[in-house]
């Protein structure tokens, strides 16, 4: 059985349906299990797109086989279809399974089927979702959920018994004629022995040894401006690209906006703002195109709690206390894909999200109760929900490094203050640390060498204190590690003010002033209220948004 991947966007015709097992009660909630490999044939000898029938089997034209169908329940969907058998590297995915109905009832759209594991030349494709079955005349549900994707990177690369997969660079974002330091994650990177040389384009980078089977940390020479494959040398299965851009040329401008943003992040690929209103319940853009920006129609999700930038920068993974959905950003207009179920939405409900750089996404929760409440890792590669070992919080907030290599997580109104836990990308663990807070602010350089606690307190990359930040309305760590950027208001109006994190110091010291930059605009933020903080990559602009605009600040003496 070869793994699998959700699918999106591509609505394929309707596959053959499997119901398997015993149909609980009216009302029942249970879930049915996954098909078994080798969808049939349908009757007349036809099967999804991109499939051929072969011995009563869909499968490609190579050979490998499509995925049956999960079986459903009461009032239920049933689970996706598993891919089927592996051939020359390429699967089927399977249909959704078909969910029954009690009386007089209708029911949900089942699961879509996964996207087989890309690796022929034509990708694989996935299975559409599967139709409700009304049962004793009741009425019919809605119809199944669209199919997968072909898979990114299909390529005759992905052919072997363990080939090397690249899935992921972080960041993936790189500045022109500047080296970097890239994390590459995947599977099998440690396939041709120890030493690793990856392929960024045509530039040959390493030998390395590699960190482990699944991550090689490589430094890059510098580049021009340009989208750069990577790959292991010798395979060509990879489903990554370096994108590297020149300096942006952004200048000091207000955007005029209303009400609170909880959080901002900066898509440096498309050029875009895109901000978390939860009271208006939706995600506004603001995209710069020289010299103006332009305010995007903003995009609705009910009860929307929070989103993440994907490792690749492809998609928003987007969380609702219920669900968590997903919304390519290169297709217009957009639309959010159902990924995932809170599995306890009585108990609390989806509130924060941190992406790390293999695609596993860090879930903070917020109880509907007093007490701890649990936090969940997301795996965007299979589509996969679990609780987080020893990741129980408070009234929880957590932080991610830019190269999204650590979560930094902790617990508020709770008595004593609880230690900090920090998560790692790389082996998803996650320890406790020295320092306990209420915790409410975290901020991260793109290494974690510098973090960010409360808004004045520094610290290395395992919380060892460094020194301080005088009190302020907001704190953010440049990526490159070496300042602060502190937002404060002066007898003259608002102030961003720039701190050198690289500075000598003694113990208790605080780091010192570099420069000030006076705000021409108003600015407020609601008592209470935290002020949403980005920057650009190469640390020379600062976007910081309050309840009436979203300042964009250019920083003096960025790296050029």
């Amino acid at each position: 059985m070869v793994a699998n991947r959700k699918g999106v966007g591509l609505l394929l015709g309707s596959a053959a349906l499997a119901l398997v097992g015993s149909c609980a009660s009216p009302g029942g909630r249970e879930r049915g299990g996954v098909g078994m490999e080798g969808n049939a044939c349908r009757a007349d000898g036809s099967c999804d797109v991109g499939l051929s029938c072969s011995n009563q089997r869909c499968v490609f034209p190579s050979g490998g086989s499509s995925g049956g169908a999960g079986a459903g329940s009461t009032s239920t969907p049933g689970g996706a279809g598993e891919s089927g058998e592996e051939a020359d590297g390429k699967s089927g995915g399977g249909a959704g399974g078909a969910a029954m109905v009690p009386e007089g009832g209708t029911g949900e759209a089942s699961s879509a089927g996964d996207t087989g594991i890309g690796g022929g030349v034509d990708g694989s494709v996935g299975g559409s979702g599967g139709a409700l079955v009304s049962s004793d005349g009741g009425a019919g549900g809605k119809s199944g959920l669209g199919g997968g994707a072909a898979a990114v990177g299909g390529t005759a690369g992905c052919v072997g018994a363990r080939p090397p997969r690249v899935r992921f660079v972080a960041p993936y974002i790189a500045l022109a004629n500047h080296p970097t330091t890239l994390i590459v994650r995947g599977k099998n990177l440690d396939a041709s022995g120890p030493l690793v040389k990856l392929n960024i384009g045509a530039t040959q980078a390493g030998p390395v040894a590699a960190d482990s089977d699944t991550q090689v940390t490589v430094q890059v020479p510098a580049l021009p401006a340009g989208r750069y494959p990577v790959s292991v040398e010798g395979s060509n299965c990879s489903e990554a690209e370096l994108v590297v851009l020149a300096p942006p040329a952004l200048g000091y401008h207000a955007i005029s906006t209303a009400g609170r943003r909880e959080r901002l992040l900066w898509d440096a690929e498309r050029q875009t703002i895109y901000a978390v209103n939860r009271t208006d319940q939706r995600i506004e853009r603001y995209r710069y195109s020289a010299p103006d920006w332009t305010t995007l129609a903003p995009f609705a999700v009910p009860d929307l709690t929070d989103i993440a930038l994907a490792p690749n920068g492809r998609s928003l993974l987007v969380s609702s206390p219920g669900a968590l959905s997903e919304v390519q950003l290169d297709e217009e207009p957009l639309v959010a894909v159902l990924r995932a179920v809170n599995p306890d939405p009585s108990t609390a409900a989806f509130d924060t999200l941190n992406m790390t750089n293999d695609g596993s996404v860090f879930v903070v929760t917020s109880s509907h109760y007093s007490g701890f409440g649990v936090s969940y890792l997301y795996d965007m590669n299979d589509g996969s929900l679990a609780r987080n070992v020893d990741g129980d919080l408070s009234s929880g907030f957590a932080g991610v490094s830019a190269d999204g290599s650590r979560v930094y997580a902790g617990s508020n109104a709770v008595s004593p203050a609880q230690p900090v836990k920090i998560f790692d990308a790389f082996s998803h663990d996650i320890v406790e640390a020295a320092p306990a807070y209420d915790l409410r602010s975290v901020s991260a350089s793109s290494n974690a060498s510098r973090v960010i606690l409360q808004d004045v307190d520094v610290y290395t990359r395992d919380l060892s204190l460094l020194g301080h930040l005088p009190p302020n309305a907001g704190a953010l760590a440049s990526f490159d590690s070496s300042r602060a950027f502190v937002f404060g208001e002066s007898g003259a109006g608002a102030q961003l003010v720039v701190h050198d994190l690289n500075a000598p110091l003694g113990v208790g010291d605080v780091y010192p002033l570099v420069k000030e930059i006076d705000v021409p605009d108003s600015f407020s933020v609601a008592s209470g209220a935290r002020i949403a903080f980005t920057g650009t990559p190469d640390d020379s602009v600062v976007f910081v948004s309050g309840d009436n605009n979203i300042l964009v600040v250019p920083v003096e003496n960025a790296q050029q």
